[in-house]
């Protein structure tokens, strides 16, 4: 564990989100940015996301974010010291992918206990709970969105869920740890 304490957010700070992976279909960038889209202007502006990563989408998500005027950074490939950089930063991650099994970057995110919201199948459904993240249904795609932009949208009007989210992940990281993996 990396942190012993929750995150503390609150709105007088923007709501720092991260998307960790390779910008392909596979992960679906695409849905957390046409979720940022979604939202309203005044959430937009409390909100920043943080993209990791490169891919073959790199270039066209890019272009989307330019002409929405979306609040997202691309880093790009990062060292892993300056990922872990941009993961103490956060307050949210977020996995969009549409065919993992369990990411990782979901065991990184939980040592920093920051919460995860991700869509609820593949291996991430089985890791986070209630009490650690947020999982969206997989409907249709513009109902998947509009669930992602109304969970962020719960966020920014009620930043104490980032707190309870963030205690979550430290109770829940326990299960994860090496010695009860190996068990």
């Amino acid at each position: 564990m990396e942190r012993s304490e929750p995150i503390h957010w609150d709105d007088t700070e923007q709501l720092e989100l991260i998307w960790v992976g390779a910008i392909c279909y596979r992960k679906a960038l695409c849905i957390m940015l046409d979720s940022l889209a979604l939202m309203s202007d005044t959430d937009r502006a409390k909100i920043h996301l943080n993209v990791v990563g490169n891919g073959v989408l790199k270039e066209k998500m890019n272009r989307f974010v330019d002409e929405r005027k979306l609040p997202v950074t691309f880093y790009g490939s990062l060292s892993r010291s300056e990922v872990q950089r941009v993961f103490m930063k956060s307050h949210l991650h977020v996995i969009t992918s549409i065919g993992d099994a369990t990411t990782t970057v979901l065991w990184e995110a939980m040592s920093k206990a920051i919460p995860t919201l991700t869509l609820d199948h593949c291996g991430m459904a089985g890791v986070v709970c209630q009490k650690c993240g947020i999982k969206i249904p997989i409907c249709s795609y513009n109902k998947t969105v509009e669930s992602i932009s109304n969970a962020i949208h719960a966020i920014i009007h009620t930043p104490d869920i980032i707190r309870q989210l963030s205690a979550g992940c430290l109770m829940c990281a326990k299960d994860f740890m090496w010695d009860k993996r190996i068990e």
